[in-house]
């Protein structure tokens, strides 16, 4: 399974780096397809790849707000986090999130609240009301994936804050939504 997994990463992240060739004049076609690199590269592993093809997708994208740039802007924010550079990672998600609220995309802004909780896990009652928004507007958003996420942040906030049996739950709820 996991080389099938390694062997499907490889291929679409050979796809997406012909895509930034290709797509090379069309700036939202570009910033996009270096935002998905970025975001194969991060599962990858690869997090230096992964900051510059974020930093890359953000610049192509600047001017042209929409979808493409609070998405790029949320995952550059994700991969912050990872970095523990976490209040880069929070301002970038709040940009992300105020222009996805904006611009009515709820799946980003349920990723980008999950994002900025995690930021602000020193602050618990912030951190509860970004979870409790994170989760709703997954749901809202019909988005396994980022529902998955927002459970599992909050069990390793939840977990870090010394709240076990919150944690516990958390898990149980990313498990049980992934599977």
């Amino acid at each position: 399974e996991a080389c099938r997994f390694v062997g499907r990463l490889s291929a679409a992240t050979r796809f997406l780096e012909r895509a930034v060739k290709v797509g090379a004049a069309d700036s939202a076609l570009r910033g996009r397809t270096l935002q998905r690199l970025s975001r194969l590269q991060w599962a990858a592993g690869q997090k230096v790849q992964a900051r510059t093809l974020g930093d890359a997708a953000i610049d192509v994208l600047e001017g042209i707000e929409g979808a493409d740039l609070a998405m790029a802007l949320a995952s550059r924010a994700q991969v912050a986090m990872s970095d523990y550079e976490m209040e880069a990672s929070f301002d970038l998600a709040t940009r992300a999130e105020d222009m996805a609220r904006r611009l009515g995309f709820i799946d980003i802004v349920s990723h980008a609240l999950s994002t900025k909780s995690l930021t602000a896990f020193f602050n618990s009652a912030t951190m509860n009301a970004m979870y409790e928004d994170s989760i709703e507007f997954a749901k809202k958003a019909n988005s396994p994936v980022n529902l998955v996420r927002c459970y599992a942040n909050g069990g390793i906030v939840s977990w870090y804050d010394l709240r076990f049996q919150d944690a516990l739950g958390f898990c149980e709820k990313a498990i049980s939504t992934a599977y």
